[in-house]
């Protein structure tokens, strides 16, 4: 499992996370949590956050609230930026 610190900018404020890379079989699953920031997300976001390989939340993570929305998104923003390739067009 890779495991690496991503920031997130998040209302112009930077919040370091934790971002662990599980790949199991044909799936790989990103898994987000706020230990680096005392859990100062853990309001709005599930601790630890779980993205399948298209950006999806799982299920059993459902975020109920506009702002957690806006910053799962913010979050899944910062690892696309982690892991694509440089000079790689992304499709529309």
């Amino acid at each position: 499992m890779e495991k690496q610190i991503i920031t997130v900018l998040l209302n112009n404020k930077p919040y370091h996370l934790t971002l662990e890379v599980e790949q199991t079989g044909n799936e790989r699953i990103y898994r987000v949590s706020d230990n680096q920031q005392g859990g100062s997300l853990t309001d709005f976001i599930p601790d630890p956050l779980e993205f399948s390989v298209d950006g999806k939340v799982k299920i059993t993570d459902r975020i109920r609230t506009v702002e957690g929305q806006e910053i799962a998104r913010e979050i899944w923003k910062a690892i696309k930026d982690q892991f694509d390739e440089p000079g790689k067009k992304e499709e529309p």
